[in-house]
């Protein structure tokens, strides 16, 4: 992969929808300026959400309002090699969850690879039909259509490990990335 995504987020309540966005704010802030220190650009930090809503205690005969909740959510794109130190640098200073670490392919390497298994899908497809063709004493004919659908890249959910009671690191492991792509071939038989 070429790219970590970082979900994480700023969390506070608060008796005041004002009082937990100002919190929030505030927290938000002092996360921002340690991954500017720890040289993340602006340009790869952007808002995912941001919400402020009362929360409620629904355990006796009417509901009753016990404050309210700030959430601002945020994505942080890195290389990969830093997204364990980019989860320690926003918890650490004021993130209070991390909702999730993804990894993507370039652009370019997504294309080229989805060139190949469009490549190997047809070719895949052709011997099928062949083998089909042959045990039903046919020849195979012209192609009659071809589709492709968009599958896209994918992987496995990386394995992330914290130790923040032994002050160890966060380290997060990207495993493999994979395109996969899915052709529809129909032929003519002979």
């Amino acid at each position: 992969p070429a790219l970590a995504v970082v979900r994480v987020a700023v969390e506070a309540t608060a008796d005041s929808a004002e009082d937990a966005r100002a919190s929030v704010a505030a927290d938000a802030e002092r996360m921002r300026a340690a991954l500017r220190e720890a040289d993340v650009p602006d340009g790869n930090v952007s808002t995912e959400a941001f919400n402020v809503y009362p929360e409620y205690d629904y355990s006796g005969e009417t509901r009753e309002l016990v404050g309210y909740r700030a959430v601002h959510a945020y994505r942080v794109e890195v290389t990969p090699d830093r997204a364990g130190e980019v989860v320690d640098v926003a918890v650490g200073n004021g993130a209070t969850s991390v909702s999730g670490v993804s990894f993507e392919l370039s652009d370019e390497a997504q294309q080229q690879l989805r060139e190949e298994a469009l490549t190997r899908a047809v070719e895949n497809a052709r011997a099928d039909a062949e083998t089909v063709a042959a045990a039903s004493n046919a020849s195979l004919g012209d192609v009659r259509s071809i589709s492709t659908s968009n599958v896209g890249g994918g992987g496995p959910i990386p394995y992330a490990e914290s130790r923040a009671t032994d002050g160890a690191a966060t380290v997060v492991e990207p495993g493999a990335v994979s395109v996969t792509a899915s052709v529809t071939v129909v032929y003519d038989l002979a």
